[in-house]
């Protein structure tokens, strides 16, 4: 066998992922392939998850002990700043009646919808980093209420 030793493999591995990663049409296919897995075998994986958190509780304890306030509040700051950023890239207001006096009450909407099944796929920090990337292509900025009256219109609303 030529790749009996693990080391030897494992070197032979990181060369050929180092080189893949450079054509985009490759690494764009194993996300998907990824993204697909993960998506297909949900249960499975929280399962597995909850399993080895039951196992390894005493660890994550004292992990998370002494970073708690830290990284949640790191991650509430990283979700607001990122959030005024979309905000301002999409014009701080209203796109439908010019709403623009409390920023709280607007809205990152998807002009063709389906942003209900985004949002079921990445989380909030990646949905405002993909805004900030595409902009005002396929997103929208809506108050609360122009942003309801949207979702009955067009039957999004379950």
């Amino acid at each position: 066998m030529p790749y009996a030793d693990p080391l030897v493999r494992k070197e032979y591995e990181v060369k050929y992922y180092i080189e893949k990663k450079k054509d985009s049409k490759w690494v764009e296919k194993k996300r998907e392939k990824t993204r697909d897995y993960h998506y297909k075998n949900k249960e499975k994986r929280n399962a597995y998850g909850r399993k080895y958190y039951y196992e390894n509780r005493e660890k994550f304890r004292k992990w998370y002990q002494g970073r708690a306030d830290e990284w949640n509040l790191s991650r509430r700051e990283l979700t607001l700043q990122l959030r005024k950023e979309v905000l301002e890239k999409l014009g701080n207001k209203c796109l439908k009646c010019g709403y623009s006096e409390d920023w709280r009450a607007l809205q990152v909407d998807h002009i063709n919808g389906g942003g209900g099944e985004e949002r079921r796929k990445i989380n909030t920090i990646n949905l405002y980093k993909k805004v900030l990337k595409e902009g005002s292509l396929y997103y929208q900025l809506l108050c609360a209420n122009c942003n309801w009256i949207k979702k009955y219109e067009q039957n999004e609303v379950k």
